[in-house]
C-alpha cells in the first residue's frame, strides 16, 4: 500500500481527580501531502470521566489520496500509553491499556480529491 497521507494526531490526557484535561495537538508537516488546519475537542476539556469526547479536525490535500495512512499516539500525564497506525479510510477501534477506555476512528470517505475539505473525527470513552 502507498501511503500518500499522514495524519498524526498526538492526545494528552491528564487526569485530575474526577475531570479529565485533553489537548490535542497537529503533528503534520509541510512536507505531507495534507494539512489540518482545525482541530476541536467537545466537550471542550476538561471533562468528567467516564464521559465521550470527540476530536474533530478539517484540512484539505495537495494530491488526489487514494489511501493513506495515520499515527496516533495517546499519552498520559507525558508518557505514551497508545501508538498505532491507522488506514485513513477505514474505521477503527483502539483499546487504552488497563481497560482505561476506547478510541474510535470513524475513517475518511475516499478518494479525496485535490483540494478538497476533509472532516474526520475520533471519539474516546475514558474510564
Amino acid at each position: 500500500m502507498l501511503t500518500v497521507l499522514i495524519l498524526a494526531l498526538l492526545f494528552n490526557i491528564s487526569f485530575g481527580g474526577s475531570t479529565i484535561d485533553v489537548k490535542v495537538t497537529n503533528c503534520t508537516k509541510s512536507t505531507d501531502e495534507g494539512s489540518i488546519q482545525k482541530l476541536t475537542v467537545n466537550p471542550p476539556s476538561p471533562d468528567k470521566v467516564n464521559m465521550n469526547f470527540t476530536v474533530s479536525g478539517e484540512g484539505t490535500v495537495d494530491v488526489d489520496i487514494s489511501e493513506g495512512t495515520f499515527k496516533l499516539v495517546a499519552k498520559v500525564a507525558g508518557i505514551p500509553v497508545l501508538n498505532e497506525n491507522g488506514d485513513l479510510c477505514k474505521p477503527m477501534k483502539y483499546s487504552l491499556p488497563e481497560n482505561a477506555g476506547y478510541l474510535y476512528y470513524n475513517g475518511i470517505s475516499c478518494p479525496i480529491s485535490k483540494g478538497a475539505n476533509t472532516v474526520f473525527s475520533m471519539t474516546a470513552f475514558v474510564t
